[in-house]
């Protein structure tokens, strides 16, 4: 079995200062977006914020530890998830390519993860993580009070790097790695859309 965590629990405090998940891109929220990409390649999908997510229609987990990022909302979903492997992405990742998907989880069989390295820049949200590494390491990583996503990287026992020239080959701007995080951003994304639609 197969599922995605989407993180979703952010405040935009770029973009007006609203939850950045219901934030609209062309009529839905940035949020739908991304589960309409994952929906297809997945048995679960868990979403990692609060109660208000509920109306999206998937399981909801809060965070245990408020307040350190990114890093609580994995080990989160983690602790929920019950598929071997985990898709993981940002709820403002709108242009995720679902054969983007599909490669990192073919890639990540027998590895701690499928993650997209360019040099020294790694992209830990468009990434295939095996759960029970994932889970082991966020919580081993949180109790010796690290809160990056490089330091759960770095203590996975088998991670697995694919550089971005393989994921340019099924999408070609890198699409897939775009979030959006200010007001500019978005409006970048509707021109994008327009183009894409």
């Amino acid at each position: 079995m197969r599922a995605a965590l989407i993180l979703a629990g952010g405040k935009s405090l770029r973009c007006k200062k609203e939850q950045k998940a219901l934030l609209p891109l062309k009529g839905k929220p940035l949020l739908e977006w991304v589960l309409e990409a994952v929906r297809p390649c997945v048995d679960e999908i868990i979403l990692s914020g609060d109660c208000t997510l509920q109306s999206f229609g998937h399981t909801v987990v809060k965070d245990r530890i408020s307040g350190i990022g990114p890093l609580a909302g994995l080990q989160a979903g983690f602790s929920v998830i019950k598929s071997e492997y985990t898709f993981v992405a940002g709820c403002d990742m709108p242009f995720i390519d679902p054969k983007v998907i599909a490669f990192l989880f073919e890639n990540a069989l027998g590895y701690s993860c499928c993650l997209p390295r360019e040099g020294e820049f790694i992209e830990p949200l468009c990434c295939v993580y095996r759960t029970r590494d994932a889970r082991e390491c966020s919580t081993v990583v949180m109790n010796q009070h690290m809160a990056r996503l490089l330091d759960l990287v770095q203590h996975l026992p088998l991670p697995r790097f694919v550089p971005f020239e393989e994921v340019r080959t099924l999408d070609p701007d890198l699409l897939s790695f775009r979030n959006i995080n200010t007001l500019s951003d978005l409006k970048a994304a509707e021109s994008i859309m327009e183009e894409l639609l």
